[in-house]
């Protein structure tokens, strides 16, 4: 009976494995960040959607996008007991999918030190089939000093490296991690502060759930806004169903950067 030389069955070993190596990396591949417009993650988002292996709808009833619902456990977040306030001690200061896909966090420095100024451009080409909602195209990228928004609220754009935990809230948070916060996903709806109490309670009992923000916001050009990754609603009344709608469509939606990525574990100390 003839015999295999060793190092003939070596190299079958070799090849095997980086066989193998290659097919992971075809699976697992990272893609870059921020080089694509709201239209681009719209449809990339809505492929994977609706690719066999997709994941369903996630556990609260929202649009669950390609994440499938929670995040999984092991998948790189803090602690879901974790509910902010200050650095989580056993997490980075990003999630790993995260901190993977955004660019540095001084990419958007200015040079003087002074603040950074975020221009959120119109993107006429997204359309939305909820009436009124206006799509911008805006940059991912991390700044951990003060950020100067031109439209108000923002709905997208450079942010800072932490997230805004989600949930009700009934003092002004800071934008930039809200803004963060939208990029993993969230929705969030802000209102004037003067707003009458009985229609706070009511923006309270319907925007209860995950991955959706509600904060008082000074200086809205309508009574309520409702701010999704590259996308936003103004609106006059809480009664509008279009806000429902809106919530419906974005919270987790395909206009999503980082479906998947977590809305706890952050900063903040909701309701």
């Amino acid at each position: 009976m003839s015999r295999t030389p060793r190092g003939s069955s070596r190299r079958r070993v070799r090849v095997a494995e980086a066989t193998a190596a290659v097919a992971l990396f075809a699976v697992f591949g990272l893609t870059g960040c921020g080089g694509g417009t709201t239209e681009d993650l719209m449809r990339d988002n809505a492929e994977e959607a609706a690719a066999p292996s997709g994941g369903g709808k996630d556990g609260d009833g929202g649009k669950g996008g390609t994440s499938g619902g929670t995040q999984p456990k092991g998948s790189g977040g803090p602690d879901p007991e974790y509910t902010g306030g200050g650095s989580d001690p056993d997490s980075d200061s990003d999630s790993d999918s995260d901190s993977d896909s955004d660019s540095d966090s001084d990419s958007g420095s200015d040079p003087s030190g002074g603040p950074v100024t975020d221009h959120a451009v119109p993107a006429p080409n997204v359309s939305s089939p909820i009436e009124g909602v206006v799509a911008y195209t805006v940059e991912r990228t991390h700044e951990n000093g003060r950020i100067d928004y031109d439209i108000t609220p923002p709905a997208g754009g450079v942010h800072n490296p932490r997230w805004l935990n989600c949930g009700i809230y009934r003092t002004e948070q800071d934008a930039s991690m809200a803004v963060h916060s939208m990029e993993h996903g969230a929705v969030w709806v802000t209102y004037d502060p003067d707003l009458p109490k009985d229609q706070v309670a009511d923006l309270e009992s319907k925007l209860g759930g995950t991955f959706v923000l509600l904060t008082p916001y000074d200086g809205l050009p309508a009574p309520v806004v409702a701010s999704a990754w590259g996308m936003q609603l103004k609106l006059d009344s809480v009664s509008d169903p279009r806000l429902g709608e809106f919530v419906s469509l974005y919270r987790q939606g395909p206009q999503t950067p980082e479906p998947g990525a977590p809305c706890t574990g952050g900063l903040g100390k909701p309701e």
